[in-house]
């Protein structure tokens, strides 16, 4: 059934005064959510309408949108942005087709892991993803005791009705580990690559294909080899000359050593080959995994999704409205494309002062 003919195809031309929206939510692929007098709209990548929840009657706010569908609250829609709990929800496709409906969802991995925990409009839980399609159908009466659970990087633990024994799924429902593990916790993604996992009280690890990579005979986890791509943080306290103890960050491979010295007082990890560091106090900006810096600083900074990551700048921006200059919190977002780092910051999304080619 048509939900809405409204909905805008193609983005429209005008461009939005971005200084009057409060941003509610920017996700990967280049749409914003802002609200305005109370009312959602969804922008284009570069700040023109695209959606507003009055394209669809009896929807009270837009929740999230993605490459294939928009997300609508039908009801109890107050703080939805800020709660992490919704009521009645509806996935749409882009051009106004109803997908599915759930009557409840827990969005705690929906814009992170692409998929959520839902109550079906029969009352039971199952997973659904975040463009409307039910991974495992609702079946479950309670959550808790669900024969599936939560787990990061794309995979899904699922629990096989005949066996009793647990594996793991992928987002289109099919086994990545058959199922032949005791227990839930006997098996842990640890990237997209490698799954630890437990067999005779030992424990080893699967590929993405549920290959045993290495053989179960450590005693815990950490004892396992690591894979030597593996990029992660570490830190070292050191005294300056009062005493005083003071915490540095650095990074290492997966095999121990040192790939980037320990000097930075905060970091983030390492996404899609760059990471965010900081040395002062809101002074933050991305290195690549040389340690080589290649932006300048930011008040805040996050870690790169689908080439997109969301900052705040750390300098005055002219304001049209005072004729001044004034220190900026915006949200802003950086877009990379294949070139370098620093010819990818682009003012991509909103607010904007001036012309959406701007460079930050």
């Amino acid at each position: 059934m048509q939900l809405f003919a409204a909905v805008v195809a193609v983005a429209m031309t005008l461009p939005v005064a971005a200084e009057s929206f409060m941003q509610l939510d920017h996700n990967p692929y280049g749409y914003t959510i802002v609200r305005e007098n109370y009312h959602d709209i969804v922008l284009d990548r570069y700040g023109n309408i695209y959606i507003t929840e009055d394209s669809l009657p009896g929807c009270g706010a837009i929740y999230c949108i993605n490459d294939e569908c928009v997300v609508f609250v039908c009801s109890n829609y107050d703080n939805i942005h800020s709660t992490g709990v919704k009521n009645e929800v509806m996935f749409a496709t882009l051009d106004g087709n109803e997908i599915t409906r759930a009557n409840y969802i827990n969005d705690l991995c929906l814009k992170e892991e692409g998929y959520c925990f839902a109550k079906g409009t029969n009352g039971l839980w199952g997973i659904v993803t975040e463009h409307g399609r039910w991974i495992i159908e609702p079946s479950a009466k309670e959550l808790e005791k669900a024969p599936f659970e939560w787990c990061r990087y794309g995979y899904i633990k699922k629990k096989d009705d005949s066996s009793g024994k647990w594996g793991i799924i992928n987002l289109v429902g099919k086994w990545v580990v058959q199922p032949q593990f005791k227990n839930s916790n006997d098996i842990v993604p640890f990237d997209k690559d490698e799954i630890y996992a437990k067999q005779g009280g030992k424990w080893g690890k699967l590929d993405a294909g549920g290959n045993w990579t290495v053989q179960p005979q450590y005693k815990e986890p950490r004892d396992m080899p690591q894979n030597p791509d593996l990029i992660y943080r570490f830190s070292v306290e050191t005294k300056n000359n009062y005493g005083t103890k003071k915490t540095k960050w650095g990074y290492k491979r997966g095999d121990g050593t040192v790939l980037i010295e320990p000097r930075y007082s905060d970091c983030g990890e390492f996404s899609e080959g760059y990471a965010w560091v900081e040395e002062n106090l809101f002074e933050k900006y991305y290195i690549n995994t040389n340690g080589i810096r290649v932006t300048e600083s930011f008040k805040e900074a996050g870690n790169f999704k689908k080439g997109v990551a969301r900052v705040i700048l750390n300098k005055e921006v002219y304001n049209s409205k005072s004729g001044r200059f004034e220190k900026s919190d915006k949200t802003y977002f950086l877009f990379r494309t294949p070139a370098t780092l620093k010819e990818w910051l682009e003012l991509a999304v909103m607010p904007w002062e001036g012309d959406s080619n701007d460079k930050i």
